[in-house]
């Protein structure tokens, strides 16, 4: 696994925000992850629309 330096994090009641860069293969790549009730609940809510 490629080392990862961290952009920024948040961690909130309801929600954790990562987003971190690395370099794969000379690419420069860019991720973002959320996580909590929020982030669950939202995607449930847009799923059963397109459902």
């Amino acid at each position: 696994m490629a080392l990862a330096i961290i952009l920024y994090q948040y961690t909130g009641d309801a929600i954790r925000i990562t987003i971190e860069a690395r370099f794969e293969d000379d690419k420069l790549i860019i991720d973002g992850y959320d996580i909590g009730s929020h982030v669950k609940e939202y995607w449930a809510t847009r799923i059963m629309n397109i459902v």
